[in-house]
């Protein structure tokens, strides 16, 4: 019995199951990569380099030489994940690439940033004023919390005011009011007191 279920045994595989396979990706002009059909962001400062992935079912791993630089959750075909975060500081230096920029809807992390562009690209004679200003703004969201410059902007708009990198670093430094002191009075007992008397009469 045993000696005929060796037989159609198949060969163990070349590898272990969790093994995971190996690839090269180049980092495009854009700091993303493509790998197995989806596409990831990178920090701006491997644009150009050759990055080595290991990819595993759920997760990727980069290396640049033996050097780890990012980890990621492993997408689905034809599925991308752009951080603006990773080249935003690359963009302020040449915003005259972001009216080209692929991926420019990942740029605008809620429609509050959406509005704010908005706003600028009215104001501004130029597209390209509009997407300095709106750059520096989005950095400063990199740097203090986009939570922090998304309230910033949410006043400034409401105000009707022109967003800027200088207006919203003020409001999202301003901290909000604190709540005013309580005085809790300690109950006068001597009441009490008196009902219980007064019961007893």
């Amino acid at each position: 019995m045993v000696l005929e279920e060796l037989q159609v045994l198949q060969p163990l595989p070349p590898r272990h199951w969790n093994n995971p396979d190996e690839c090269t990706a180049s980092v495009t002009p854009f700091s993303v990569v493509t790998i197995d059909g989806s596409i990831y962001s990178v920090p701006s400062r491997l644009i150009g380099k050759v990055l080595k992935a290991l990819v595993y079912p759920d997760t990727i791993k980069l290396f640049f030489g033996t050097v780890l630089v990012q980890e990621m959750p492993h997408l689905r075909k034809g599925e991308r994940k752009i951080d603006y975060r990773h080249v935003i500081s690359w963009l302020v230096r040449k915003p005259g690439a972001f009216a080209a920029w692929v991926f420019r809807d990942e740029f605008f992390p809620s429609v509050v940033f959406r509005r704010c562009y908005d706003r600028l690209l009215e104001h501004h004679s130029s597209q390209r004023q509009a997407d300095k200003e709106y750059l520096n703004i989005l950095n400063r969201a990199a740097l203090d919390g986009e939570i922090k410059v998304e309230t910033a902007l949410c006043q400034i708009l409401l105000a009707g005011l022109i967003p800027n990198e200088e207006l919203v670093k003020e409001r999202a430094a301003t901290k909000p009011a604190s709540p005013p002191d309580i005085t809790v009075l300690a109950p006068d007992l001597s009441i009490y007191n008196g009902l219980m008397q007064s019961r007893r009469l």
